[in-house]
């Protein structure tokens, strides 16, 4: 998970916990609300003290919140008119630029939902206040009303005691009396009215706490806009990126498969360039090699032709058999100059042949790529040309040398002047020939033992193609039948709702469908009868592949007429030898052991139950398969299909019918069965 990824969840975590604050936040007011209707009379002595701890914290928080808010507010309004300027563009950023701005929206959002939780802290604390100012509002009114009856009353019996004062001067008991009642409305009079300057001041109090409360309902909006319109945006970024990376993801796949692509092509050109280098040297080598072999013979003919003949016959067999083998080296020498000379006329002439081809391609082709290959091929081959001349050139000039030499004097055979040199010479000869052709015979032996090692390793590559290509078929009929499965529960799970109405289909639509499914059983039944007839052609063509023919040793010829006279027993002991070794293999105890079976189930099996067992390959149940306990299909977990049974009661039949068949898969199992 990347760090965009985290961050994104991590932001859902919060405006989640916040989503459930602010619920649970609801839920207290309404319970505090009850808990305030049910204990009223005992909350009542300390209303003015929660009114002066309020306004104090009032206060306190308004001259530090709104600075705050107001520079936080005015930070979001650039980011989101820049935001809204410039579009975002993601394709062109890193990933880590994305991951940072996401990061700082993320702590945009989180301090606006800081300064909306305290902005909304603080108007519910004004509106709580509120609403005990006016309960207390409507509970005291009258007590108010009756206070300014009775200082109404109190004033008039101030001015009536007062009159009656100046009226009666001279009583002095009853003034005193009456100036004390004076006094006491006085001070009755004064506690009125500081009570009504107090719910006065309350009321200003009141009336600022709702202008507040509105300017904080005002703002929180406002914060609260802001706050949908970061995460609408946060949405979209995440969004955007998820697209880009999907892009960005199959333009890697797609990279990553071209790269494949280019360094397969690179190491098979690597691979064909290491063959031709190899090639080269080889050819190069073997002309080196028939040089210096040349060379030698040729310095081994002007050594031998400065040095005498030695007279009489001590030494003659030795000297015999080395003046035939230098010259039998001497021929061999030059017959392979011969050949290795036309061998690289050919070669030659096919590579310049191939270079003129390219050089004509070289001038029609317009890609660079495909321009600088050709060339590096035709370099290669004028390189290779140039090898091949140079060879030609020195294998021509040693066989000239041969054959002025050969041409101008006489051969070393000349200086045999006896019978007895010429009897030595020609035993010497005929040992040579001996040897050559049994040395032939071994590896012809060994050329054809690695010849049947690779036609058996053959036929076993395309046993094991065969075995695949029978997996993959089985495999794509498990599919068929795991797809018609799947179609047949979504139908019984589409058939349990309840606005779903199920599909009746028409006569042409039947007739439609039986058609398909009478031709996918032609298919299918020959198919089957293409596998069995592929099956009986293979039978006897592993058999004779597999049967193992012994070589004889190369036996000596002797005279002509000891063959002929050991010719017929010879041949019939050979043949009886060969035919013992046959029944000796394993393929004719296996051949005998299927002969005995089919005889022995032919002889057990009576002729019409063998004809009805060869007419019919499915189950023999008259109506049900379900209904009966022995079915063959069902006992083999096989459809029925080529049956006996009910084609509309067969329940094992209706696995196959009952499905709404896909076209796709029945023209690939109809593609497959043919192929």
């Amino acid at each position: 998970m990347t760090l965009h990824e985290e961050l994104a969840l991590l932001h859902d975590e919060n405006l989640k916990s916040e989503a459930l604050n602010e619920k649970l936040k609801i839920e207290l007011t309404k319970l505090f609300k009850d808990s305030n209707s049910k204990d009223e009379n005992s909350i009542h002595p300390k209303i003015q003290h929660l009114f002066s701890v309020n306004e104090d914290s009032g206060e306190i928080m308004m001259e530090s919140i709104p600075n705050e808010t107001n520079s936080t507010i005015q930070v979001e309004n650039e980011d989101l008119n820049d935001v809204d300027q410039c579009e975002i563009d993601t394709t062109n950023e890193s990933p880590a630029s994305i991951a940072l701005r996401q990061n700082n929206i993320a702590t945009m959002i989180q301090s606006i939902s800081k300064n909306i939780r305290q902005k909304e802290q603080l108007a519910s604390t004004m509106i709580y206040n509120d609403e005990t100012f006016n309960l207390m509002e409507l509970k005291y009114e009258e007590s108010i009303r009756d206070m300014e009856a009775e200082i109404h009353k109190m004033s008039t019996k101030k001015e009536e005691i007062l009159n009656k004062i100046k009226r009666e001067s001279n009583l002095s008991m009853v003034s005193k009396q009456r100036k004390l009642q004076i006094q006491e409305l006085e001070a009755m009079i004064q506690n009125l009215k500081k009570k009504l300057m107090e719910q006065e001041k309350l009321a200003e109090i009141n009336e600022k706490n709702n202008s507040k409360i509105a300017t904080l309902a005002s703002e929180i909006l406002q914060m609260k806009q802001q706050k949908v319109k970061l995460v609408n945006q946060m949405k979209e970024e995440t969004r955007k990126v998820k697209s880009w990376k999907l892009k960005k993801e199959e333009e890697f796949t797609k990279d990553k498969i071209s790269e494949k692509k280019a360094n397969f092509k690179i190491s098979k050109m690597e691979t064909l360039h290491n063959k031709q280098i190899n090639v080269s040297k080889r050819k190069v080598e073997e002309s080196a090699a028939v040089n210096a072999r040349l060379k030698a013979i040729v310095d081994k003919q002007k050594s031998y032709r400065s040095k005498t003949s030695s007279n009489g016959l001590a030494g003659s067999g030795e000297r015999v058999r080395s003046l035939v083998d230098n010259e039998i080296e001497i021929l061999v020498g030059y017959k392979e100059a011969v050949q290795t000379r036309e061998n690289f006329l050919k070669e030659r002439a096919t590579l310049t042949s191939l270079l003129n081809r390219y050089r004509k391609e070289l001038k029609l082709i317009v890609c660079q790529e495909k321009y600088k290959q050709m060339q590096c091929k035709v370099h290669n081959i004028e390189k290779e040309i140039e090898v091949r001349s140079s060879g030609i050139s020195n294998l021509q000039h040693y066989v000239d040398d041969l054959n002025k030499f050969r041409n101008g004097t006489s051969t070393q055979l000349d200086t045999l002047q006896n019978m007895t040199d010429t009897k030595l010479a020609i035993e010497f000869l005929f040992e040579k020939c001996g040897d050559s052709l049994a040395s032939l015979s071994y590896t012809r032996n060994e050329n054809n033992d690695l010849s049947n090692q690779i036609g058996y390793l053959s036929r076993l590559c395309s046993q094991h193609d065969r075995d695949i290509a029978d997996l993959k078929s089985n495999y794509e009929d498990v599919i068929i039948q795991m797809s018609c499965e799947h179609e047949k529960k979504v139908r019984f799970l589409l058939k349990q709702l309840p606005g779903f109405k199920d599909y009746e289909p028409s006569s042409e639509t039947e007739n439609h469908f039986n058609n398909q499914v009478s031709e996918i059983r032609q298919v299918s039944k020959l198919t089957e009868t293409l596998s069995k007839m592929k099956e009986d052609n293979h039978r006897p063509k592993f058999a004779l592949e597999n049967k193992t023919f012994s070589m004889p040793p190369p036996t000596p010829k002797g005279s002509r007429e000891e063959s002929n006279l050991s010719c017929s027993p010879i041949e019939k002991d050979s043949d009886e030898e060969n035919v013992l070794e046959w029944k000796r293999t394993p393929l004719f105890a296996q051949i005998n052991e299927e002969l005995n079976s089919d005889y022995s189930i032919s002889e057990e099996v009576s002729p019409e139950k063998r004809r009805k067992l060869m007419s019919h390959s499915g189950c023999k149940c008259q109506n049900n398969c379900s209904e009966v306990s022995n079915c063959r299909c069902r006992m083999d977990d096989k459809i029925c299909r080529d049956c006996c049974c009910s084609y509309k009661r067969c329940s094992n039949r209706k696995q196959f019918l009952d499905v709404p068949i896909n076209s796709a898969l029945v023209k690939d199992n109809v593609g497959h069965s043919t192929l």
